[in-house]
């Protein structure tokens, strides 16, 4: 499979995000998502992963892919899952279960 377009699309968004001060690493592998991302996170520290997902429904606990829910079980950094669009982020909530979380969801 030519993955041109893919790597043609990711350098495009790394540009932008190096216009801001990001120095993204684009890393394309063949293979099961999953252990894919998983050899990747083992061989590297990462402050946080973020992964992209489509949306399975509109309502119920399992809205999103069981393959979301195994990459966030899997990997030891914090996953942050992307759905939807945004061109640039500006303004973000935080949301944490209280008490005793609060503090680690917060600490940038």
């Amino acid at each position: 499979q030519d993955e041109r377009p893919l790597r043609d699309a990711l350098e495009a968004q790394a540009r932008a995000l190096r216009v801001q001060g990001v120095a993204p690493e684009i890393v394309v592998r063949e293979g099961e998502p999953i252990r894919q991302i998983l050899i990747q996170t083992s061989k590297e520290t990462y402050d946080v992963v973020v992964i992209g997902a489509r949306r399975k429904g509109t309502t119920g606990l399992y809205w999103r892919s069981e393959k979301t829910y195994e990459v966030i079980k899997l990997i030891p950094p914090p996953v942050l899952v992307a759905i939807g669009e945004c061109a640039t982020l500006k303004k973000f909530l935080v949301c944490t279960g209280g008490k005793e979380f609060i503090e680690e969801a917060v600490q940038l």
